[in-house]
């Protein structure tokens, strides 16, 4: 309906990675993943950009891990919205 409205997970990772992921499995059954901005930050310094986004990449891939696990995507779906997400 909003076509400029994104989900952005600024920071999320870095908070609370296990309420990440709740949050991110749920926005993946509820809005097209192109919607999905699922790493992004202000860091003024490169170690806190690479931490957060090792974070990210592991919260990212435990819930398409799941979603394929359920059956919900395929192994090649999943690689897909990884890229997008990411």
């Amino acid at each position: 309906m909003f076509p400029n409205v994104f989900i952005d997970m600024c920071w999320a990772h870095m908070i609370s990675p296990a309420a990440s992921r709740h949050a991110l499995s749920d926005y993946l059954d509820a809005v097209p993943y192109t919607k999905i901005c699922a790493f992004g930050g202000d860091y003024g310094f490169v170690d806190g950009v690479y931490g957060h986004l090792a974070l990210a990449r592991v919260n990212v891939s435990r819930v398409l891990a799941d979603k394929v696990e359920e059956g919900a995507f395929s192994f090649e779906h999943a690689l897909r919205i990884a890229h997008a997400l990411l």
